[in-house]
């Protein structure tokens, strides 16, 4: 008596969602760059968020704030891209001849 065993593997992302991984992090960094360096120069010229928030600069809290944003974003991206990977080398890879 033989016995057919099948293994089930997890469902194989999709490219999208792979270059999403990739692609996201170095944008979500880029988009808090620029975001932080406009804010800071347009704070510095024009004169706004000279007050206190929180017991520190007002601009120094919105930095914090957009840091602590963006760095949670790209841990989430990372860790999905992980995720990603993990189910990528759990399937068998082809034979090629």
């Amino acid at each position: 008596m033989t016995q057919s065993t099948t293994q089930s593997y997890p469902p194989k992302p999709s490219i999208r969602s792979l270059w999403l991984g990739l692609l996201a992090g170095p944008i979500v960094w880029s988009l808090y760059f620029i975001g932080g360096y406009a804010l800071s120069e347009a704070a510095c010229y024009l004169g706004f968020l000279d007050g206190t928030l929180l017991g520190f600069n007002a601009l120094t809290t919105i930095l914090l704030l957009l840091t602590t944003v963006a760095f949670v974003a790209i841990v989430g991206i990372g860790w999905l891209d992980y995720q990603n990977w993990r189910r990528l080398r759990s399937r068998p890879r082809p034979c090629r001849r």
